[in-house]
C-alpha cells in the first residue's frame, strides 16, 4: 500500500467528522426527521466516542419523540427504522441489511418520506463497508427525493463529500457544496472543504480563497471549542496550500497555531497532519535541527487506527533512518509492521464478512424479486380487467353519445323541413293574400265607377223630372211631343233601381268580412246604416250617394252623424278611416 492509498484510509473517517459537526437546525417534519436519522446513523456504530454517543442519544430520543407522533402507516416506517439503526448500532450489519431490504419489499413505504429513510440507511451501511458506488447511488437517489420534497439537502450533500473523498473523485462534490452555500453562505465547514477539494485538484488559488473566507466566517462561532477545532483544520489547510506554495515560513505559522493549540489533541487530525508536514517543511528548508525537535515532539495517540499509525511509524522511521538514529528507526518500523499486520488481520476480517454478507444480500434480493414478479402479475392481470373494462364503458360511452346525437340530428332535420314547409305555406298565403288585394282593390275600383254611373243616371232622372214640370206649363202638341221624348228616355233608364241593387248586393259580397264585424261589433247598426257605410268605402262623396239613395245630402249627413254615435267615436275621428281599419 502506498503512501497515498495510507492517507486516504487515512482521511475517510477524519473527513465524516469534520462535514457532520454542524447542530441540526429547525425546519418542516419531513426534514427534521431525515436529518435526525441521518445524525443517528452516523453517530451509532461509534459509542467508544464521547461526541458521537452523546449525540446519538440526543437524535435518538428526538426520532423515537417523531415515530409516536406520527401516522400510524408512517409510524410502522419509523419504527422499522428504528430497528435497522439498533442493529446498525451492535455492528449486526447482515440483519440491518436484511431489515432494509424486507422493508423495501414489505409495501410499507407509500411516501416520498419513507424512500427517503431507506435510500439513508442503504447508504450508511454500503459506507460501512466501503462499496462506495452502491452508496452514491443511494445516496444521489436521497437527495434526488429531498429536492422534490423540497427540502434542504445539506447534511446529504456534506456526506456526499465524504463518499467523493473517499472514491478519490473530490471534484464532483463540489457544485453539490456550492448548493450548500447558496442557502448558507456563511457556513465555514463547506467553505473549509471547498478549499481543501481545490487544493487536492492543484488549484491553489482558488483553495486559498475559500479557506481565507472560511476563517474569517469562524470568527463568529459563539460556541468555542467547536470554533477553535475548526479553526485547526483551516489553519491546517492553509498550512498545505502555503506548503504546496513553497512559501515555507506562512506554512510554519499555521501548523504551529494547530500542534500549540490543546484542542488539537482531541481534534487529532490536524494535529498529525501539522506535525507530518512541520517535519517535512524543515526539512524542505534545511533544517534538520529543527526537523529533529519536532519528530521528537511528534506523539501518536495509541487510540489511533492502525493504517495512521503504521503510516505515520513509516514516516518517524523514516527520517529517524536519515538522520542516522539507527535504533529509533528500527523501533518505529517494528510498530509500523505491527500495525500493519493488525491492519491485514483486521482487512481480512471485514472482507470476509462483507462476502458472506454480499452473499446472504443476494439471496435475500433474489426472495424479495421473486416476491415482486409475483405482485407484479398479479397487478397486472388486475391493470388488465380494470383497462378492458375502462375500453368497455368508453365504448359503449361513444355508441350511446353517438345514438344521441344521430336522434338529435335527425330531429333537427326534420324540425328544418318543417320549418321550410311552413315557411312555403306562409309565402303562398301572402301572395295569395297580395293576389286578392289587388282584385279588391279592382273590384272597388269598377264598383266605385259602376256607382259614378249610377249617380250620373240618377242625375238625368232627376234632370227629366225637371224637365216633365216645365212640359205641364206648354201646349198640347207640344206637350205630346215632348213625353214622347222623356218617355224613351226612361225607357233607356228603366233598369236603374235593379242596377241599383246589384251594386248593394256586390259591395256587400266583396265586403262581406267587414259587414259581418260590424253587425258582430256594432248590433244598433240598421241595414240602412250598413248600406251608407258600403258607400263610403267607395269614396262617394255625400252629394253622390244622396243621389243613388234618391234622399237630400242632409239626410246623408244625418245618417252618417248617427252612425258615428253608434259607434262611439268622436268628432274628430273619421268615419272612413274607421271602417278601413276594420277590413
Amino acid at each position: 500500500m502506498t503512501k497515498l492509498q495510507y492517507i486516504g484510509v487515512f482521511l475517510r473517517p477524519i473527513g465524516l467528522i469534520v462535514i457532520l459537526s454542524m447542530s441540526l437546525p429547525k425546519f418542516s417534519n419531513a426534514q427534521e426527521v431525515s436529518e435526525c436519522f441521518i445524525k443517528v446513523m452516523d453517530s451509532a456504530p461509534y459509542p467508544e466516542v464521547k461526541v458521537k454517543y452523546e449525540r446519538y442519544h440526543k437524535y435518538i430520543k428526538l426520532l423515537k419523540k417523531k415515530t409516536n407522533q406520527a401516522s400510524e402507516p408512517r409510524r410502522k416506517v419509523l419504527n422499522e427504522a428504528l430497528l435497522i439503526v439498533d442493529l446498525y448500532k451492535n455492528h449486526d450489519f447482515i440483519h440491518a441489511f436484511e431489515a432494509c431490504h424486507n422493508l423495501e419489499a414489505s409495501g410499507k413505504l407509500k411516501t416520498r418520506q419513507d424512500s427517503l429513510i431507506l435510500n439513508i440507511a442503504f447508504t450508511y451501511l454500503y459506507l460501512d463497508f466501503e462499496d462506495y458506488r452502491s452508496a452514491e447511488s443511494y445516496l444521489l437517489r436521497a437527495i434526488e427525493i429531498q429536492s422534490q420534497l423540497n427540502i434542504s439537502t445539506y447534511e446529504c450533500n456534506k456526506l456526499l463529500l465524504f463518499l467523493y473523498w473517499s472514491l478519490g473523485e473530490q471534484e464532483k462534490s463540489i457544485p453539490f457544496l456550492k448548493d450548500i452555500l447558496d442557502d448558507n453562505g456563511t457556513d465555514y465547514t463547506t467553505l473549509l472543504n471547498i478549499g481543501n477539494i481545490y487544493k487536492d485538484l492543484d488549484q491553489i488559488d482558488s483553495a486559498e480563497f475559500y479557506l481565507n473566507r472560511a476563517l474569517d466566517e469562524v470568527k463568529n462561532e459563539t460556541d468555542e471549542i467547536k470554533g477553535r477545532q475548526n479553526k485547526d483544520f483551516i489553519h491546517m489547510g492553509l498550512g498545505n496550500v502555503s506548503y504546496e506554495r513553497k512559501a515555507y515560513l506562512e506554512a510554519i505559522y499555521h501548523y504551529r497555531i494547530v500542534i500549540l493549540d490543546t484542542v488539537s489533541i482531541v481534534n487529532w487530525f490536524p494535529y498529525v497532519n501539522s506535525y507530518y508536514y512541520l517535519v517535512k517543511t524543515y526539512e524542505e528548508m534545511g533544517e534538520m535541527d529543527s526537523c529533529k525537535f519536532y519528530l521528537d515532539l511528534f506523539y501518536l495517540s495509541p487510540t489511533l487506527d492502525h493504517s495512521t499509525l503504521a503510516l505515520f511509524n513509516d514516516f518517524k522511521a523514516e527520517y529517524y533512518e536519515k538522520l542516522g538514529e539507527v535504533e529509533k528507526a528500527r523501533y518505529y518500523f517494528e510498530l509500523a509492521s505491527i500495525d500493519k499486520d493488525s491492519l491485514i488481520a483486521h482487512s481480512q476480517g471485514r472482507s470476509d464478512l462483507l462476502s458472506k454478507m454480499k452473499f446472504d444480500q443476494i439471496n435475500l434480493i433474489k426472495e424479495n424479486l421473486s416476491i415482486k414478479e409475483e405482485k407484479i402479475v398479479v397487478a397486472k392481470q388486475k391493470n388488465q380487467f380494470l383497462m378492458w373494462l375502462t375500453i368497455s364503458l368508453i365504448v359503449l360511452s361513444l355508441v350511446t353519445l353517438l345514438f344521441f346525437i344521430l336522434r338529435l340530428k335527425k330531429k333537427r332535420e326534420l324540425f328544418k323541413l318543417n320549418q321550410e314547409l311552413m315557411l312555403s305555406k306562409v309565402n303562398e298565403l301572402k301572395m295569395e293574400e297580395k293576389t286578392l288585394k289587388l282584385e279588391l282593390d279592382n273590384v272597388n275600383k269598377d264598383l266605385g265607377n259602376f256607382a259614378t254611373n249610377l249617380v250620373m243616371k240618377r242625375e238625368f232622372i232627376n234632370d227629366q223630372q225637371e224637365g216633365l214640370k216645365k212640359i205641364m206649363e206648354l201646349d198640347s202638341d207640344e206637350i205630346r211631343r215632348a213625353l214622347k221624348m222623356h218617355l224613351a228616355n226612361f225607357n233607356s233608364y228603366e233598369n236603374l233601381d235593379s242596377r241599383l241593387s246589384y251594386l248593394q248586393q256586390d259591395i256587400e259580397k266583396i265586403n262581406s268580412n267587414l259587414f259581418t264585424k260590424l253587425k258582430g261589433e256594432y248590433a244598433e247598426l240598421t241595414q240602412n246604416d250598413i248600406d251608407i257605410c258600403a258607400l263610403h268605402l267607395l269614396r262617394l262623396s255625400t252629394k253622390e250617394i244622396a243621389t243613388l239613395r234618391n234622399v237630400t245630402p242632409k239626410a246623408i249627413q244625418i245618417t252618417r252623424y248617427r252612425i258615428k254615435k253608434k259607434m262611439k267615436l268622436s268628432k274628430e275621428e273619421d268615419l272612413i278611416e274607421h271602417l278601413n281599419g276594420l277590413l
